[in-house]
């Protein structure tokens, strides 16, 4: 109990300072453009993260990968990422003792999957006008068409930077909720397996009583859930996605 209410805390605190990101300041480069230098996380970001407290154990800024070279570059306590508009969006990071995985999934949208004391998550940019990010726990899934996106993340301890299950709709010039559901079923190892077109996804978990090994989990039988517009997106049991 004490863990899962430690968890929570350390949600909401993590969600206080992702939910104060953006800093809109001249930029001299901008994402996939060729500018002259990428933005300076240094000088044009906060010179304090946005939560007090000690919560930083890097003795140095986050390494970037070398594609980002030209539009991003990192602090001790943030990311600075150039925008569509020729300012630059702040992500505090705080939190992240490591990035584990760095994603550039169009000329907009960028990813990365951080670890943190107690803690782990997924942060998305969007690079569409001045910019934004948020916390969505895990690696997106998008659509076909790339016109939506899903993440299902879900853990027993609650430390995850977003447990729940979510769709997001994905414009050209920006994002926004479709559905945001954070009481899924009580079950282990959530995935998303496939999207069925452009309207349905195909989800899996594991029961807790039929694990005996949790060092390997593909040898279990998947209880299969589906999520589709036709239902509103709500998470159902079965395989077979509702029609209207």
């Amino acid at each position: 109990m004490v863990g899962k209410q430690t968890g929570r805390i350390a949600r909401g605190m993590m969600g206080a300072a992702l939910a104060a990101l953006a800093c809109a300041v001249p930029a001299s480069a901008q994402l996939g453009g060729a500018a002259a230098s990428p933005p300076d996380a240094q000088k044009q970001c906060p010179a304090k993260p946005s939560i007090e407290g000690d919560y930083n154990n890097r003795d140095k800024p986050l390494a970037l990968p070398e594609a980002w070279s030209a539009f991003a570059s990192s602090s001790m306590n943030w990311i600075a990422v150039a925008t569509e508009l020729g300012t630059v969006h702040c992500v505090d990071t705080t939190w992240f003792i490591a990035s584990e995985k760095y994603d550039q999934f169009d000329e907009r949208l960028l990813g990365i999957a951080w670890q943190g004391y107690e803690a782990w998550g997924y942060v998305l940019i969007d690079t569409a006008g001045v910019g934004s990010s948020m916390e969505i726990g895990t690696r997106p899934v998008f659509s076909p068409s790339n016109s939506l996106f899903a993440v299902v993340q879900w853990t027993e301890t609650g430390w995850g930077g977003f447990e729940g299950f979510a769709v997001w709709r994905n414009y050209p010039g920006g994002i926004s909720p479709v559905r945001v559901e954070t009481n899924v079923p009580f079950l282990a190892d959530w995935r998303i397996d496939r999207w069925e077109g452009e309207d349905c996804l195909h989800l899996s978990a594991i029961p807790h009583e039929r694990v005996t090994d949790w060092d390997d989990l593909s040898k279990y039988e998947r209880d299969r859930y589906v999520a589709g517009a036709a239902g509103g997106w709500a998470l159902t049991p079965g395989d077979t996605c509702p029609s209207y």
